[in-house]
Order: structure tokens, then C-alpha cells, then sequence
């Protein structure tokens, strides 16, 4: 049993599955991906909607292709929230995975090149 306060995250959709977490004892849940595709869902709970979040549909014969598209859109959506942008309404799942990709393999390049610059940690002994 958890003797510090506990967040519930992953999947949560429903008012009724948050509710429940937080009844039940739980001291936070997370709504990220509901949030990146839903910006005012707590204030529509609020005012009584019945929203229920469903992930972007993508299709693809590929299910982790598909998969992978998947977070791309919401990734794209929660980078336009980190900068102060509005979620859009329509994300093509095939662009947000390319992007995705390019800014990944950039990040990737740049940890190398910073590594590579470091003082080896073993030769100061």
C-alpha cells in the first residue's frame, strides 16, 4: 500500500473513470492525451458534458505503424500546447509521424555531438 500521494495516468477518457480514481483515493489522475485532443475537457465535465476522448483513427494495414501515428498526433498536438499554440483539428497521422521522426533523429544528432564533447569521466582519476 502506497503511503505517498499516487497519480493514476494513462488511458483516461471518461468523467466516470476519473471520478472513480480520485473516490477511491487516488490524489491526481493525468488526462494528457485527452487534453491534447480535448483542450477544455475538465471545464465541459464541469459544466456536466458527457465527453468521452477517442483517440485519432488511423487505419493503416501496419497496427504499430498505426500505433505510432497515433502518438505522433498527440505529440504534435501537446508540442503546440508547450508552445502557446491551439491544439488544430485535424492532424494528418502520416505528416505527425514524419515530423516526429525528423525532430527525434535531430535530438538524436544533437545528445551524440553533445556526448562526444564531453570530458571523459574516467580520465580526471
Amino acid at each position: 500500500v502506497a503511503r505517498m500521494p499516487v497519480m493514476l495516468t494513462g488511458g483516461i477518457r471518461r468523467k466516470p473513470v476519473a471520478h472513480t480514481a480520485i473516490t477511491d483515493g487516488i490524489a491526481m489522475v493525468g488526462l494528457a492525451t485527452a487534453l491534447a485532443i480535448r483542450l477544455d475537457l475538465p471545464n465541459a465535465w464541469a459544466r456536466g458534458e458527457d465527453i468521452e476522448i477517442t483517440a485519432p483513427a488511423v487505419r493503416w494495414r501496419s497496427k504499430p505503424l498505426a500505433s505510432l501515428a497515433v502518438q505522433s498526433v498527440v505529440k504534435t498536438q501537446m508540442l503546440r500546447l508547450a508552445e502557446g499554440r491551439a491544439p488544430r483539428r485535424c492532424v494528418s497521422p502520416a505528416l505527425a509521424l514524419i515530423q516526429t521522426h525528423i525532430r527525434q533523429s535531430r535530438r538524436t544528432r544533437q545528445y551524440v555531438a553533445w556526448v562526444e564533447k564531453r570530458p571523459s569521466q574516467g580520465a580526471s582519476r
